[in-house]
């Protein structure tokens, strides 16, 4: 990694070579061919005014998406988010809760949260559509990289972009050890994209595309194929005869942050039907994976150890059930008929923290109103916003569980003296709720409709 404090120098010691070429070079090779998505528009007939705004809002929408999130799985998600609202006027008037729950699964949703608000501010009366990077910076949630997207690709203004997929080719193609995410790095990686989009650019957007284009399928970060690169007649690292993994400079990452959770599946019958609980938290403090207050979690308890014993999980599972009842609702033979546990924690993440959700099933015989939840049955779940670790947690209890050991009192000198709420070594005992959608469970289960989904990092963003 190279330590360099001043982006002048950066700049004159890194400068691409023969940038003009290079574009050249990028612009050939995607118009050989590229990846079809369903935001791009390959058409090149002449586009109206409101055509164009329509373009704009689904490359809106898209970027937003993509954001720390593969396009394997950013596209079903578009597809359907374009179904139900495809244009702002129409996610102006969606409720929020909504908005939310289709997003349910891809993480960071602060972002569909500024996009509804952003749609708001542009379908207000009197309001002026965007059409410069410098008009999209000022709308809600858009950031640099966005507004110069819009505006390039839809508006043809000539001003780069860079992602994780442009510094990687930009750094090899200079060959520049700077630290991604230093100070100089930061400035330096738009200065070098720019090379490649000067302000007399022809092509802005299908060049800031091909670049971007080129980072995910060519210039990859692991095992990135040289010898099929448009442009390695210009690219320093080749020239070098140097390994391509050296750029960019890798950095060190977060320590990963192990927490134990005991996480709850309540199940009963309501009006003929088998329904399960969400629980909506007050706030991140009363969640256990201190996730957004907009989203339901199930009832669960957080654990201070990374390693409870199996006394402190069944304490921990005992004091999520008595977070989810109200006053008087019993926890008995009668009550419970059947409890189950999954047969392994299942894994989940958040950032750099890695929970490991010891789920427990509890079927139950009572009336639904004596807990404080949401009963829903299997085909409603996936209407309530909720992050991808209740789809996994309900898939584990419900696929492979096994009954239950008998519960094993914990150590007298760790018993809590009062609030049956606070588990023994755990730092706190709080009540939270669940996730949503992804690929289908097994034939024959009530989930078979029920998608799961990978982690997504930053849920709680």
């Amino acid at each position: 990694m190279v330590n360099v404090v001043d982006i002048e120098d950066a700049y004159k010691t890194y400068a691409l070579r023969d940038a003009a070429a290079t574009t050249k070079d990028l612009l050939k090779w995607w118009d050989r061919g590229h990846r079809s998505m369903p935001w791009r528009r390959e058409s090149t007939e002449p586009v109206s005014a409101a055509e164009r705004t329509t373009w704009a809002y689904r490359v809106w929408v898209s970027e937003v998406m993509l954001q720390q999130t593969q396009v394997s799985r950013v596209a079903p998600y578009f597809e359907r988010w374009m179904a139900k609202w495809p244009d702002v006027h129409a996610l102006a008037a969606a409720p929020e809760e909504d908005v939310q729950a289709l997003w349910s699964g891809l993480g960071y949703y602060r972002r569909c949260k500024f996009l509804r608000e952003g749609a708001a501010a542009l379908a207000a009366p009197g309001a002026q559509w965007p059409t410069t990077r410098a008009d999209w910076l000022k709308v809600k949630g858009v950031g640099p990289y966005t507004a110069a997207a819009v505006s390039s690709i839809v508006y043809g203004e000539a001003c780069p972009v860079v992602d994780g997929n442009v510094v990687r080719v930009v750094s090899r193609l200079a060959a520049c050890g700077v630290a991604p995410s230093s100070t100089v790095g930061a400035k330096l990686w738009w200065r070098l994209a720019a090379q490649l989009v000067p302000a007399d650019a022809a092509r802005p957007g299908d060049a800031n595309q091909a670049m971007m284009e080129l980072g995910a399928t060519v210039c990859t970060k692991a095992n990135p194929a040289c010898g099929d690169c448009p442009v390695k007649a210009t690219c320093a690292t080749h020239e070098k005869g140097e390994d391509p993994a050296r750029y960019p400079a890798a950095e060190a990452k977060a320590k990963p942050v192990k927490v134990a959770v005991a996480a709850l599946v309540l199940q009963t019958e309501r009006l003929g039907k088998t329904v399960f609980a969400l629980a909506k938290p007050a706030g991140k403090d009363a969640s256990a994976f201190r996730s957004d207050a907009s989203l339901y979690e199930l009832p669960a308890v957080r654990l201070g150890a990374p390693d409870p014993t199996p006394a402190h999980l069944d304490a921990a599972l005992d004091a999520a059930f008595d977070g989810a009842r109200r006053g008087g609702a019993r926890r008995d033979a009668e009550v419970v008929l059947a409890r189950t546990r999954a047969a392994k924690a299942v894994a989940h993440s958040i950032t750099s923290t890695r929970y490991a959700v010891t789920v427990e099933r509890l079927v139950l015989r009572a009336d639904p109103d004596d807990f404080d939840v949401v009963w829903l049955d299997a085909a409603d779940l996936a209407t309530r916003a909720t992050s991808s670790l209740v789809a996994k947690a309900l898939k584990a209890a419900l696929v492979g569980a096994a009954p239950a050991k008998k519960r094993q009192a914990p150590p007298k000198a760790a018993a809590p003296k009062k609030a049956p709420r606070v588990v023994p070594i755990a730092a706190e005992a709080v009540p939270i709720a669940a996730s949503a959608a992804a690929p289908a469970v097994a034939t024959g289960s009530p989930f078979a409709s029920f998608a799961f989904a990978p982690d997504e990092d930053g849920v709680a963003a």
